[in-house]
Order: structure tokens, then sequence, then C-alpha cells
């Protein structure tokens, strides 16, 4: 789920030297530095309180 921006965006010239975020595509990134310390969280979680599950 991608967060929506508080104000309005608008076309700007690219910065020289500053990555273009949505060539970057970080989901993959995201989902690899922090997808098995969430199933980590989320099983420990489970554990500890079943009646939330």
């Amino acid at each position: 789920m991608e967060a929506s921006p508080r104000v309005p965006t608008t076309a700007v010239q690219p910065l020289k030297d500053v990555p273009n975020l949505e060539e970057l595509n970080l989901v993959a990134y995201d989902y690899l530095k922090w997808g098995l310390q969430r199933e980590r969280i989320i099983n420990e979680f489970s554990r500890r309180y079943p009646q939330f599950r």
C-alpha cells in the first residue's frame, strides 16, 4: 500500500545525481530487508497472544 502525498505534487526537473524513486522500485528491497523480520514478529505475537489470531 502506497502512502498518498499530503500536498499535491508537481512535475519538476530531475536533479543531477538524484535517483528517481519510481525507477528504483524499492518494494523488493523492502521485502528482502523486513520480510523475514516481519514474519518472525507476527509468529511471536501469535504465540504470545493466541486470542488475537
